[in-house]
């Protein structure tokens, strides 16, 4: 049974992390033209540079209320089923994500837009070949844990295999909003942020299907005694990190997830 002190330092240390994350994650006065010196813009204005802030703002934000939430639900899966069935990793990267897809799919209030004779696709932000690395991951991460739910009767890996699908669903819904939303009178500024809005969502499902998937072939070593398996899964995992930095660059994490933009993608 735990005691009211023990609730009340629960609480207390739930609010220091709450404000370290804030104070870490909220964006300077330098955070917006850095991010859009990654994504292409290389001499940004003031005007872009406090748009560019405006837009991290509400994703940083996103970012705290989900890690928060993220906290109990591994908590509380740990708990019902014993385990995890993938680690705190992969549920800071499905905290990210909806954030992220969160953040896209809303409205941008407040700026001029301006209607374009280009038909944008989706491909003109993701290029196939991170789309074809996505799926791939994401169909291999469903399968292996399907596995794992028939063979062990666990139902528990079908919540999984949910979150993999919905994951997923949630990279391409933030693309096509990406793509399908009115652009904004400043079309440097448009580009370099409508390409960012795809790009970290793939990136990070990416590196959550690589961890749902890790997390499967080492439940599966485990119940097999096989040492080759829990290899495996550190190797695909370590696969997903690499994928992830390709698309999004880690080292820019707090500028903003830094890529690389491509010439042809206007």
């Amino acid at each position: 049974m735990i005691g009211l002190a023990h609730l009340v330092v629960m609480f207390g240390f739930l609010v220091v992390g709450i404000a370290l994350l804030l104070v870490v994650l909220w964006p300077t006065a330098r955070s917006g033209p850095r991010l859009l010196r990654n994504w292409g813009v290389a001499q940004a204005t003031q005007e872009q540079g406090r748009l560019a802030r405006l837009y991290l703002l509400e994703r940083r934000v996103l970012y705290v209320v989900f890690l928060v939430l993220a906290v109990p639900l591994d908590l509380l899966t740990s708990l019902y089923s014993g385990r995890a069935y993938f680690s705190y990793v992969g549920w800071l990267l499905f905290a990210l994500l909806a954030a992220e897809a969160i953040a896209v799919l809303r409205p941008v209030r407040g700026q001029v837009r301006v209607a374009t004779l280009a038909r944008r696709r989706v491909g003109d932000v993701l290029p196939r070949w991170m789309m074809a690395a996505h799926l791939v991951m994401v169909v291999a991460a469903a399968a292996v844990m399907t596995v794992v739910g028939v063979e062990g009767n666990l139902p528990d890996a079908w919540v999984a295999v949910a979150e993999v699908v919905a994951s997923a669903a949630a990279v391409y819904a933030a693309a096509w909003c990406a793509v399908a939303r009115p652009a904004r009178s400043d079309a440097e500024l448009d580009r370099a942020l409508r390409l960012r809005s795809a790009r970290v969502p793939i990136g990070l499902g990416t590196m959550f299907a690589a961890t749902v998937l890790g997390a499967a072939l080492s439940i599966l070593g485990d119940w097999q005694h096989s040492a080759d398996l829990g290899v495996i899964a550190l190797f695909v995992q370590g696969i997903g990190l690499v994928l992830w930095g390709v698309m999004v660059s880690v080292s820019a994490f707090w500028m903003g997830f830094r890529g690389q933009v491509p010439a042809g993608n206007g």
